[in-house]
């Protein structure tokens, strides 16, 4: 044994002596309260060691143990016999346990040394708020109301609706036979924008409150940003209104109507030479009014009727042109059975069948690309 308490087993030379204690040495305090006994070396390299820290393992099995039992475990006595004894971490899972108000988990460890995780039992799921508005007359109620619930929103926890009757509109678009108040829209639209709060398209009824000849859409579902996203395909309709003067207005967040058809573009149709000048007049040609988003998704849908007005009467066209290619085709190949055709029709001949390979080639590449999508 050297001066440092530490019993060598047979066999040990001098230099291996010295490693032996230096190891020990680099932490005083272990080997200050650890007696360690060396079983066998093999190799100079594996060592075994029974020390303290053992029975502290013990102690918070037991423990461990003892908690299992208290959250209605059973059959736990062989939890030591499987190896338990060396363990770093214990899950328990299906405790029945609403709360652990009334369980001193501290008391079960055997010691401070620890962390733990727990979740009550029961169904869990995102937390959804949801607001109902009535916005006031008053301009300036108006932009109190926007400034509370715009806080509301940034300081609060899970995703948002924002629904109700505001009594205002965001552009002129959104009022008929009635005033238009430019001032009240842009309070509003910059309380949606602050607040990132969006807004489905709306189907059915254009206008969601009427009044004799006076309408207006001043009933809106806003939803935040994650919830936008978490149901892109949600259904937003306005439903026929009754005795009220107000329509039901409904969100479906799993729409079983998949609206039109998605709007598809095929790489063909950029080889065809009037596309640029299509979309160049369309987007000269819009005129349109209200706030950013909505002025931009309105260009989309102008711009997308524009490509399928030309889409259906550029294929209509190259189909009748193929039609006719081919009937005088098949007269020019009748004349080759009987003679040589002439320098002019030859030109022909070639023309025909290179425009035909162009109109198979666009119809090719379209099918290709929508077997690649699909």
């Amino acid at each position: 044994m050297n001066e440092d308490g530490v019993m060598l087993a047979d066999g040990f030379n001098t230099h291996e002596e010295d490693e032996v204690g230096r190891i020990c040495n680099e932490d005083a305090d272990i080997t200050s309260r650890k007696a360690v006994t060396y079983n066998q070396l093999i190799d100079g390299t594996r060592v075994s060691m029974r020390n303290e820290d053992q029975t502290l393992i013990e102690e918070e099995t037991n423990a461990t143990v003892l908690l299992g039992r208290n959250l209605g475990a059973v059959n736990l006595e062989s939890f030591h016999a499987q190896g338990i004894k060396e363990a770093s971490f214990v899950l328990l899972q299906e405790t029945q346990h609403s709360s652990l108000e009334r369980v001193d988990i501290s008391g079960y460890w055997g010691n401070g040394g620890f962390n733990h995780e727990f979740v009550e039992s029961g169904r869990y799921g995102e937390v959804v708020n949801i607001l109902n508005v009535y916005g006031p007359q008053g301009v300036n109620e108006k932009r109190l109301l926007w400034d509370i619930i715009s806080l509301l929103v940034e300081t609060s926890n899970g995703l948002w609706v924002v629904a109700g009757d505001f009594n205002v509109v965001r552009s002129k678009e959104d009022r008929r036979n009635s005033n238009f108040d430019a001032s009240s829209a842009k309070d509003f639209n910059d309380f949606v924008e602050e607040a990132d709060l969006h807004e489905y398209s709306l189907k059915g009824n254009r206008f969601t409150f009427c009044m004799g000849t006076k309408m207006g859409r001043i009933d809106r579902i806003f939803v935040c940003w994650s919830l936008f996203n978490k149901w892109q395909a949600a259904e937003y309709r306005a439903l026929p209104r009754f005795r009220s003067g107000h329509c039901p207005l409904i969100l479906k967040t799993e729409s079983r109507n998949f609206g039109p058809k998605p709007f598809r573009f095929f790489n063909s149709w950029l080889d065809r030479t009037d596309f640029d000048k299509v979309v160049e007049l369309a987007n000269g040609e819009y005129m349109g009014l209200g706030p950013p988003d909505l002025f931009l998704m309105m260009k989309f849908k102008f711009l997308r009727q524009r490509i399928n007005k030309w889409k259906d009467e550029k294929f209509k066209m190259e189909h009748e042109e193929q039609l006719g290619l081919q009937t005088e085709l098949a007269s020019l190949e009748e004349t080759l059975m009987d003679r040589d055709l002439v320098e002019s029709e030859q030109w022909v001949w070639e023309e025909i069948k290179k425009r035909l390979y162009e109109i198979d080639e666009f119809k090719f590449n379209d099918l290709k690309q929508k077997a690649r999508n699909n």
